[in-house]
């Protein structure tokens, strides 16, 4: 029937077969759910000043609430929001994950942890190797989220 249709045969039919293979690829991964972690990961840099620079990056975009505690201590508390996230996987949310930055010399930022089932919404915690004045920004893609900390030997006062 569908040489009779194309009016070449075979290939007529070739050809429509190489089109839908050629489809396919573009179908499943469409189709494939988006993620399975939250964190993507942390890095630590060093600025001139003393400071350092953790930049959190996350696998969907996320809005900075509020940080506590505002003075010095030895854990930090962001409250997030997430602004845009497919339905299928909400449960994702709800997850516990940590990431460790890779410090080098700098031994401050200990852990990275995200825990998703606290009460007020998702909560990512830092802890630190001792009382840290933390200052916390959005990144600019709303994919981070970005925390600057005096280094280990510095008593500046670090701002993003």
């Amino acid at each position: 029937m569908v040489s009779r249709i194309c009016g070449r045969g075979c290939k007529c039919a070739w050809w429509t077969g190489l089109l839908l293979i050629g489809l396919m690829p573009a179908f499943w991964l469409m189709a494939q759910p988006v993620r399975d972690r939250v964190l993507e990961g942390a890095q630590l840099y060093s600025r001139d000043d003393g400071c350092l620079v953790v930049n959190i990056d996350f696998s969907f975009p996320v809005r900075y609430v509020r940080h506590f505690p505002l003075h010095a201590h030895d854990e930090l508390h962001i409250e997030l929001r997430p602004i845009r996230l497919n339905p299928g996987d909400q449960d994702v949310l709800v997850q516990r994950e940590a990431v460790f930055p890779e410090n080098g010399e700098n031994d401050v930022v200990e852990a990275v942890v995200y825990q998703g089932n606290s009460p007020n919404g998702p909560v990512l915690h830092l802890e630190f190797s001792g009382p840290r004045r933390a200052a916390v920004s959005q990144g600019g893609d709303f994919r981070s989220i970005t925390v600057v900390v005096p280094g280990a030997s510095s008593a500046a006062t670090c701002t993003p």
